[in-house]
């Protein structure tokens, strides 16, 4: 789902396990070149965190309709309109196109950020472009000229 920048290899999560002084076990998931293509890539490690927020970063300059999923997306946001205004004991409102726009992107940022997994790998799959890996930053696509 997303590429290396250095030498187009996927990029694969790993898990890190730290005992901490309290006991308690630690899990720390990085994300890092497999070198399939070019066994001295130098592409740098990714932490989850910095991954999912570099997600939600593309999220915000891709086009709603790269983002994939649009329709089942839209039918949860719409689902949850009509769930509020059931609990509100109102009608539920009609939403501008922006609005649905602005509630799709925001929802798929929701998903990086507090949903699971498997809910993550279904937006990265069907997102419309290549993810890109490059200095511990996500592009789409291709990478950004150098001036």
């Amino acid at each position: 789902m997303i590429r290396s920048g250095t030498c187009t290899s996927s990029i694969t999560a790993e898990e890190k396990y730290k005992t901490l002084k309290n006991g308690e076990e630690a899990v720390y998931r990085y994300y890092v070149c497999v070198r399939n293509r070019n066994r001295d890539c130098r592409e740098k490690y990714i932490n989850e965190e910095t991954l999912m927020s570099e997600l939600g970063k593309v999220l915000d300059e891709m086009e709603v309709d790269e983002i994939g999923m649009k329709e089942m997306l839209s039918n949860e946001i719409d689902r949850f309109y009509r769930i509020q205004a059931f609990i509100d004991g109102e009608e539920v409102q009609d939403r501008s196109a922006e609005k649905k726009d602005y509630d799709l992107r925001k929802y798929a940022k929701t998903i990086f950020e507090d949903g699971t997994i498997e809910e993550q790998r279904a937006i990265l799959k069907n997102m419309k472009g290549r993810l890109i890996l490059k200095d511990k930053k996500i592009y789409i696509d291709k990478l950004p000229k150098h001036d």
